[in-house]
């Protein structure tokens, strides 16, 4: 019988210390097959090629990279008669539909599953038939076991405060095995304070991750930078110094651990508060270059809803002409009919600035305040980890008062906001304006505080930081 070796590793292995290696069970089943014959012909059996797979869990044979082409592709799946495996749990540990379906895939193909010196499928016999129902089952048994110390042994070293994930962009995992701290990277050290500073100065996620590819900077898994990526970073409090426990999304539980910080807490509640507060672009953000002038900073005064470019046909001298308009769309089940053309808003916006900008551009300077809950986390986080030090009793009684009261001092310090100062640039509102390209206008815009109102009768302007505005008729 030609027969096809599916060998699988549940990770990369470095010594062979866990389960038989891909060599091992290449081996020996290469050994069995010389040694045993055909019943049908009475000559050995042969081996006409390895599969040979590093996949954990329950993943199905049509979901290995190296095995799915046997077992999809029709010019492949002449070249064998059956497949053979070293242990059952080679080729299944899911659930008994899973294993079912892998026989029903090889009674419907003509195929054999061979058990190196076990059971074979379709059966010979009622003992192949109840020894491969015994095999499945303690595959799918072993596999249950191993998930279940895992998530055990996982739950214990986070309770010792030991990191169990890979560690984040920016970071390197050291220490012994079941003892493993992160500490920085120079990467991390220059790239991580600038990617938190842009996000407080309001750029985009996408900007930031054109930046840092255009840097040449690697990300963790190769490939180009994305603006998910950032701001997961981000989210991620091991950048202000702890080490906390993930759960479902982008949510992070209690801490589990302290690491060396590379953005001061404050920053980073600041970065996570500027990500939370910006507008969602959602239109005319997947292509910067069709976006409109006005997109994203121009809302309705009606409904406040932000109005987005769409496309009206008309005919004018027996020609179809498109006209291109801001439109407020229905939403929550309110339907407001507000249209301004583009052309005349864009006009309107650009003339206000011209008109009243004239003046110095003036960046804002962010000096960050402190409501100290990062340094009240650090104090708690060593309080529930005393026991862990293991302190004579007396000394631990003396540390957990210590600590108590740091907690309570810490708590009770006053709190202090966001300052914001403004900064003379030496250029002007107008001369900044004059240089945009259409794309960059609407987050222009929105970065530096203005408020675009549109309506069929008026465009009106308005600037937080000067309070200067105007308003232009349209009719």
């Amino acid at each position: 019988m030609r027969l096809l070796l599916a060998a699988r590793l549940s990770r990369l292995q470095k010594n062979g210390e866990q389960g038989l290696g891909i060599e091992t069970q290449d081996q020996r089943g290469k050994e069995w097959a010389e040694r045993t014959t055909d019943p049908v012909t009475g000559k050995p059996h042969i081996v006409v090629d390895t599969a040979a797979d590093t996949k954990s869990g329950t993943v199905a044979p049509w979901d290995r990279p190296k095995l799915r082409p046997w077992v999809t592709d029709p010019e492949l799946m002449a070249q064998y008669d059956g497949i053979l495996a070293y242990k059952n749990d080679r080729l299944s540990r899911g659930c008994w539909s899973d294993e079912a379906r892998i026989r029903l895939w090889a009674e419907d193909h003509g195929k054999h599953l061979v058990i190196v010196d076990g059971p074979q499928w379709p059966p010979r016999h009622d003992g192949d038939h109840w020894a491969w129902e015994a095999m499945a089952i303690q595959a799918r048994k072993e596999w249950e076991q191993v998930q279940e110390r895992t998530i055990r042994a996982l739950t214990e070293l986070k309770s010792q405060g030991k990191n169990t994930n890979r560690a984040p962009f920016g970071y390197i995992s050291i220490g012994e095995k079941y003892d493993h701290s992160i500490v920085p990277t120079d990467l991390g050290r220059a790239y991580i304070p600038e990617i938190f500073r842009r996000v407080i100065a309001g750029d985009s996620l996408g900007d930031i991750a054109k930046w840092l590819t255009s840097e040449g900077v690697p990300t963790q898994l190769g490939g180009a930078w994305a603006a998910r990526t950032i701001g997961g970073i981000i989210r991620n409090p091991a950048y202000s110094g702890f080490g906390c426990e993930r759960t479902k999304g982008q949510h992070y539980g209690k801490v589990i651990f302290r690491c060396e910080k590379l953005v001061d807490e404050n920053v980073w509640k600041a970065a996570n508060d500027a990500l939370t507060t910006r507008p969602q672009r959602r239109h005319g953000g997947t292509v910067p270059e069709n976006r409109a002038m006005l997109a994203g900073a121009i809302t309705c005064p009606s409904c406040e809803g932000v109005m987005y470019r769409v496309q009206s046909r008309t005919r004018r001298g027996g020609e179809q002409v498109k006209i291109a308009y801001y439109r407020c769309p229905e939403r929550k089940g309110v339907k407001c009919s507000n249209m301004v053309r583009c052309d005349r808003a864009d006009a309107a916006v650009g003339a206000v600035i011209a008109r009243k900008f004239g003046i110095p551009f003036m960046e804002p300077k962010i000096t960050l305040g402190t409501d100290h809950e990062a340094e009240l986390e650090a104090v708690k986080f060593e309080l529930r980890h005393l026991a862990d030090r293991e302190l004579p009793d007396e000394e631990h009684d003396q540390e957990q008062a210590r600590l108590r009261a740091e907690r309570d001092r810490v708590a009770a310090l006053p709190k202090t906001e966001n300052t914001i100062e403004l900064v003379d640039t030496g250029d002007t509102y107008a001369g900044l304006w004059e240089r945009l390209s259409v794309p960059e206008c609407g987050p222009w815009l929105i970065k530096h505080g203005f408020k675009v109102y549109a309506s069929k009768a008026e465009v009106a302007v308005e600037h937080a930081l000067t309070g200067i505005g105007a308003v232009i008729p349209l009719t």
